[in-house]
Formats: structure tokens, sequence, C-alpha cells
């Protein structure tokens, strides 16, 4: 039986069928920030690649897809979008029948911390993910596994100098009543695992006074990673050793109490929840 949406689906983004339908996402104020999303990424594509124009793009945590259409109207040759969400997935994909968009976009049920998620691609999209994936070393080599030229970054971070990390919770989706964990780390602490994994310096795109407020804070992120100009694979064989010990002071010992937090958190995350509810 066919997906269809109804009053409860949750949208990422705004989009406009061809019967003239109009689909508004499921947050106010989502169409401003999407699209200043979306202008960050041209932006940094132009700066460091020039143009998607005859590359393959793979969109890890594509959710319902905004920006893997964004890479197909940039002149990605293709575009692989995967998300751990079936529901997401399901929204896609019906995106996909109903705006008649070809077989060169795709979408799948995947899970970065599997290790044949996907092929390599030449650039990498990680939109709103990473902060999710609680082992950033890991979820950084297998980034760099994936990418042939460039990885985009976007996520949420501490505005802060330094390598260290602090745990968080939010609120899930519409669809979801629980609190979440999310170890968030500083730029800094970002950069350094990313280039451990193999990638070279970032680059990104200063934002104006316009810019949605977490941005403006520097509390949100978006940066793009070439790759390095060193030996890259023997690069991720050693971080890839170094991985349970990796990171030197000071953020090593921070990194390792917000693992204990992270792991006691779930412990109580069910009282958590209750608690929550009821407040």
């Amino acid at each position: 039986m066919d997906w269809s949406p109804n009053y409860k689906t949750y949208w990422h983004a705004r989009y406009e069928l061809p019967d003239g339908t109009i689909i508004n996402p499921g947050r106010q104020g989502n169409v401003e920030r999407t699209n200043f999303r979306a202008q960050l990424l041209r932006q940094l594509i132009a700066r460091t690649i020039g143009s998607l124009k005859d590359r393959t793009v793979l969109d890890l945590g594509c959710a319902d897809g905004y920006f893997s259409r964004q890479a197909m109207h940039m002149g990605a040759t293709s575009t692989h979008g995967i998300d751990i969400n079936p529901e997401e997935i399901r929204k896609a994909n019906w995106l996909k029948k109903q705006l008649r968009e070809d077989d060169n976009i795709t979408f799948k049920v995947g899970d970065i911390n599997d290790r044949n998620v996907a092929p390599a691609h030449d650039v990498v999209l990680c939109l709103g993910l990473l902060y999710h994936t609680f082992n950033y070393a890991e979820t950084l080599l297998r980034l760099r596994n994936l990418t042939r030229e460039l990885l985009v970054v976007d996520t949420d971070v501490i505005p802060v100098s330094g390598s260290w990390a602090k745990l968080e919770f939010e609120r899930g989706l519409a669809w979801q009543r629980d609190l979440m964990p999310v170890l968030v780390l500083t730029p800094n602490a970002i950069d350094d695992l990313a280039s451990v994994a193999g990638f070279g310096d970032p680059r990104a795109v200063p934002v104006g006074r316009d810019a949605p407020s977490d941005y403006g804070a520097g509390r949100r992120i978006m940066r793009a990673y070439t790759l390095a100009n060193d030996d890259a694979g023997a690069n991720v064989r050693a971080a890839t050793r170094r991985t349970d010990n990796f990171i030197t002071q000071p953020f090593s010992w921070r990194y390792k109490l917000g693992t204990l937090f992270y792991k006691t958190a779930n412990l109580f995350m069910p009282v958590a929840n209750k608690a929550f509810d009821r407040w």
C-alpha cells in the first residue's frame, strides 16, 4: 500500500507540488531558516570546489530530502539521500513521486554506523546530523571514507574557544515525545577531530546580522572540509588506531567525562521523559 501524508506529517521545508499544492514546514520560521542554510551551502560550495557540476552527492540525515534536491539544482549528476528514520524516507520518496523526479535522486533507510551504508561520493553533506552521533571521532572517520573531495558539516556547537564537549538534552520532533541526550562540541574540537580523520583546514562563510539567531550567536555552524594534502589514507589508518584513546589534553578528559554522563543519562532517560511529560 502506497504511503501518503496526513495532517500529522511533519515537514522540514516548504514544497510546491506541480498541482499547486503547498506543503509548509512543521515549525514556524523554518522557511526562512532553511533558505538561509541553502544559501550558506551554495556559498561554501562556490568557495571550495566551485560547483557541484559533474559531481555525485551523498546526503546523510537527509530527512524529507530538501538538501538532496538543492544539490541537484546546484548541478550534481546524482544525489543519494540516507536517513535512519523510515518515516523520513517515506516522505522523501512520496515527494519524489509527486515532483516527478528521475532516478538520479534516490532515498533509502540507512545508518551512518553501518560500514556499508553507501559507496564513496564526491561530496558528502552532513547537515544537522553530527551532534546526534555521540562518537564524533568514529563518525568523522567514516565520513572520510565516504568522501572523495568535500565534506560539508552543519551542526550545533558550543560558541567558545578551546576543545571540549558538553552534554545537552533536546526535545524530539513533533512525533517524538522523548528527550534526547546530545553531545555538543566546540568548533575547535570538531576541527581537531576532522584533522585526525584526514580532512584539511575548515572553510566557512561569514554570517550577517540577518542570520537565524543560533547561527548569529555562533551556536550553530556550517563548515566545509576538503581532504588533507598529505597521505590521507595513512592519516585515516593512524586515526583509526588512535580512536579509542585519541586527542590530547584538554579535550580527552572532558570527552571521557561526557561519555560517562551520556551513558548515565541513558539509564535515567525513561524516568526523565515521564517527568517531562507530566510537567
